[in-house]
């Protein structure tokens, strides 16, 4: 298994989408993460009562899944050194979207004045076929999970940003050319073409994620998870990227948008997974911290909505 400090230094590298561009380690470190996630999350030693603190009987250490030594840094097993804090001395307040526009390295300054785009700062369909995206900000001296989730949520973010992309291109499609002076059509190509590439890095980012958080139930002595307000801000992208890809559906079924179908497939296979991550997540917490979650009115329906 790859040591915690490879992995902080990989899920730092710049986002990167095409094979032999730098940053594919940010790939593999995601990958590795979520499927040490998997490896025994369902398995018997890993559940307890929602209202219990207790671990079930058993190996304690044998039960640990793979990296979690160095996910919840419990090579340390001082909790007081480590920050150890109870669940009351935590806000769960949502992340604002300036925050989240900023983590990308983007400015309001950057947005196209003319487009009335409700997401500014996004990038243009030319900027999402170049390969590589901005890093944003990953902290690499706050722990192996702090890094994972700061990269991991940037993931989630700039797909939920593709995203709304096409849902705003049929706006641009009565123009001749969109801003970087190509045709509209190539341009929705270009939009559909950055969806599919990113989607597989999009399904890895939300399923580790969700597996790392619940198993902190579990494994998390030291509040490590708690401390970086993993759940609300896991939560709150989730339900970004849902209500984004729920706009997409209306816009093919009215023939607003003409995608190919590797775009439709890949634009399902998303949902699937943020809908399954965001469901884990609301199932885990629901009687042991999710009402301590913070979200704007919009998302707190969405997610009324959703468990309904």
């Amino acid at each position: 298994l790859p040591r915690g400090t490879d992995l902080i230094e990989a899920l730092a590298q710049p986002l990167s989408v095409t094979p032999g561009s730098p940053g594919l380690g940010r790939w593999l470190a995601l990958t590795a993460l979520a499927q040490a996630a998997s490896h025994r999350q369902f398995g018997p030693l890993c559940r307890r009562s929602a209202d219990s603190r207790k671990f079930n009987a058993g190996g304690r250490q044998s039960s640990l899944p793979p990296l979690a030594m160095d996910v919840f840094c419990l090579s340390n097993a001082d909790g007081r050194r480590l920050g150890k804090t109870s669940t009351n001395d935590f806000a769960f307040g949502a992340p604002t979207p300036a925050t989240s526009i900023q983590s990308l390295g983007m400015t309001s300054a950057q947005a196209d004045p003319g487009s009335g785009s409700t997401m500014r700062g996004t990038r243009g369909a030319a900027d999402l076929g170049r390969g590589v995206v901005s890093s944003g900000f990953v902290p690499t001296g706050r722990g192996l999970f702090a890094a994972y989730l700061a990269s991991g949520l940037e993931v989630l973010r700039e797909f939920a940003i593709r995203v709304q992309c096409l849902v705003e291109a049929p706006s641009g499609m009565c123009r001749p050319s969109g801003l970087s002076g190509r045709p509209a059509s190539a341009e929705l190509q270009d939009l559909g073409a950055g969806i599919v590439e990113m989607v597989p890095l999009m399904r890895v980012s939300a399923a580790g994620l969700s597996g790392w958080i619940c198993l902190s139930r579990d494994f998390d002595e030291t509040g490590v998870v708690q401390r970086e307000e993993a759940l609300c801000k896991a939560i709150y992208e989730l339900c970004g990227l849902l209500l984004a890809l729920d706009r997409v559906r209306p816009l093919l079924v009215s023939g607003a948008l003409d995608l190919s179908g590797t775009c439709a497939a890949a634009l399902k296979e998303g949902h699937e997974e943020a809908r399954h991550s965001l469901m884990q997540l609301l199932l885990a917490f629901e009687h042991a911290g999710l009402r301590e979650v913070s979200l704007p009115p919009e998302y707190q329906r969405f997610i009324t909505d959703f468990c309904a």
